[in-house]
């Protein structure tokens, strides 16, 4: 299933043979408040199950996959996936502008996409589009000094081969070793003392990393 939501009911128990192609096997809505309207509902023909409290009556045909339903710009019952309902909302886009190519007219997810990608859309007068902006992360400029390509040769290719190989297949053993950082707690407590910010022992560990890598730079490398 590459939709998402919630499953309402079930139309088929496990190990069902013999099922028309096009039948409905599931019910899938939007809202988990929508679940209890389809608890007696049944293919062929049965009562529209009625609407929950606080949530939008919810229909479903036999002949029509599950999701969302909404009028489209004829006037018809219009299908949306919930993945590309959501989509819709979050882009501003109105649905009953596009013509669906899922099954029985549904709007899918790549409709939603195919009318973004060809231009202005006609955007949804009733929906409310949620924007989230993140701060804008800082451009480091590093020259180019500091790093170096090499080419990696074909045996330096098998021995990276190798080495991800016996990874995932020999077990391991770790060793660990105690060290005693009484002099770099002290060193901590002085730069604390003239710090604006709190120092921690990590600040610390990642500064020595970050020289050490220097120093050493075949260990500042990625593959």
């Amino acid at each position: 299933m590459q939709e998402e939501g919630y499953i309402a009911r079930i139309l088929y128990p496990d190990g069902a043979k013999d099922i028309p192609l096009g039948q409905p096997l599931a019910l899938l809505v939007d809202d988990k408040a929508d679940i209890p309207a389809f608890a007696d509902w049944v293919a062929g023909g049965a009562p529209e199950p009625q609407a929950v409290a606080s949530s939008p009556e919810p229909t479903a045909s036999a002949s029509v996959p599950s999701g969302s339903m909404q009028k489209s710009a004829s006037g018809d019952r219009q299908f949306v996936s919930p993945l590309a309902k959501r989509t819709a909302q979050e882009k501003g886009v109105d649905v009953s502008s596009i013509q669906g190519t899922g099954p029985n007219g549904r709007v899918i997810m790549a409709d939603i996409e195919d009318a973004l990608k060809a231009g202005p859309v006609k955007v949804a007068q009733d929906v409310s589009v949620k924007k989230t902006t993140a701060a804008k992360p800082q451009k480091v400029e590093m020259p180019n000094a500091m790093f170096k390509d090499i080419e990696v040769t074909q045996i330096r290719k098998i021995i990276a081969e190798r080495l991800t190989h016996s990874k995932q297949n020999i077990p391991h053993y770790y060793v660990t070793v105690s060290v005693n950082v009484d002099k770099l707690l002290a060193l901590r407590a002085r730069l604390n003392a003239n710090s604006s910010s709190k120092i921690s022992v990590n600040d610390i560990v990642m500064k020595a990393a970050s020289m050490a890598a220097l120093k050493v730079p075949e260990t500042n490398s990625s593959w």
